[in-house]
């Protein structure tokens, strides 16, 4: 499946990126190995949200209510900013492409880590690549606004990955 076959929702500004439409297979093959390396050690659940088992440590010490609710709290522990991750020199045309392999590996490896949940795995361009992914909660809303094309100033994707059950 590619990212383009997973995106349920991407803003204008992104759409006119030409984001690389990725399959699982292909994500992989691109994905830097510091980016690979950062999903080596799967998730964790801490206070009944998924992290990532790299930043279990800090999310232990992060208080849920500071967060809002548990979308808030994924939000924001589960953020990655993919050029701190990859070399000063990296072009902008691969750093989009990092940036859609990571999101798309990360959609993968949730989706086998935990097929009873579904995932909404958040993309961001502007200042920064940023990926970040939550759980899809029923008594929730999605972190992102429901008109994408509000955020002006950034391109944004949502991922959706559904349940296997």
């Amino acid at each position: 499946m590619t990212a383009e076959q997973r995106a349920s929702r991407a803003n204008t500004r992104m759409v006119s990126l030409d984001p690389p439409k990725l399959t699982v297979a292909d994500a992989a093959s691109v994905l830097d190995v510091r980016l690979a390396a950062a999903l080596d050690g799967g998730f964790e659940e801490v206070t009944g949200c998924v992290v990532l088992r790299r930043f279990a440590d800090s999310a232990r010490l992060t208080s849920l209510t500071d967060h809002g609710d548990e979308t808030g709290f994924e939000a924001f522990v589960n953020h990655v900013h993919i050029e701190d991750m990859l070399d000063d020199t990296t072009s902008q045309s691969e750093l989009l492409k990092q940036t859609l392999a990571y999101a798309v590996c990360v959609a993968e490896r949730l989706s086998v880590a935990f097929p009873a949940k579904s995932f909404e795995i958040i993309v961001s361009v502007d200042d920064s690549h940023t990926v970040r992914f939550t759980t899809a909660r029923q008594d929730q809303p999605s972190w992102l606004a429901d008109d994408l094309e509000g955020y002006e100033a950034e391109a944004v994707m949502a991922l959706v990955v559904p349940s296997r059950n």
